[in-house]
């Protein structure tokens, strides 16, 4: 299903992709996902250094990120480098006035129909427990994250309000708010005629803290270089 966006970050980046698939809800609901993702970072941390990689997700997915980050701090794990969320579902208290506001706006999200995924994903756990809706977590300690989303979108204000909290505690942090864009536009590439090679281009990852491996090549070899020097 995301092959077509994968392969264009990968080479956005110059970087490998791996793509999780995570255990879904109703019939694995919330912790398993979140599991899933902290037994698969630690599995890519124990194969590559953690400076070398960032996490991202969109939708519900880039919630995840952030859940992910979250329960990897708390742990005392090394985190990612950086984070980017992609119109993420931050909130699954619902209590983003854009859920209203842009309800006649989104093409893609029905704001009805979000009580009942939420039921479906908590199973009876709390809205407001920051696994679930990151929202409501302490951010302090994370990594830069890059946030994008619509402006038409019932999830902006999820989005915006993460962003505030973010961005408090990481300046590096960013977000980006796209005009008359729809819910996760920036994987819509094969779907649409006229658009821009990518959105999530390699300076806006630049601009929150990541660099491709390309340039990690590079400044190893400046290291190894300069240490070269210094031997003779």
């Amino acid at each position: 299903m995301y092959r077509h966006f994968t392969w264009r970050i990968a080479s956005a980046t110059k970087a490998h992709v791996w793509a999780l698939e995570y255990r879904l809800a109703p019939e694995n609901p919330f912790p398993a996902a979140l599991d899933d993702a902290v037994t698969a970072y630690d599995w890519l941390a124990s194969k590559a250094a953690t400076r070398e990689l960032f996490v991202m997700g969109d939708s519900a997915g880039a919630g995840l990120v952030l859940c992910l980050l979250l329960r990897l701090r708390d742990a005392g794990t090394p985190l990612p480098c950086a984070a980017v969320a992609m119109s993420p579902w931050t909130d699954l208290a619902l209590t983003g006035a854009s859920l209203t506001e842009n309800a006649p706006s989104d093409p893609m999200l029905n704001a009805r129909d979000l009580p009942s995924l939420v039921y479906c994903y908590l199973a009876g756990a709390d809205p407001q427990n920051p696994y679930a809706s990151p929202l409501y977590g302490d951010v302090s300690g994370l990594p830069p994250v890059l946030i994008q989303v619509g402006s038409d979108e019932i999830l902006r204000d999820d989005a915006v309000r993460m962003a505030e909290k973010l961005k408090i505690q990481n300046a590096e942090s960013r977000l980006e708010i796209w005009p008359r864009m729809p819910h996760v536009f920036s994987s819509s590439r094969c779907y649409l005629k006229r658009v821009k090679p990518l959105h999530i281009s390699d300076s806006s990852l630049q601009r929150c803290g990541l660099r491709s491996h390309e340039r990690v090549r590079r400044e190893r070899s400046a290291i190894r270089n300069t240490a070269s020097r210094r031997s003779l």
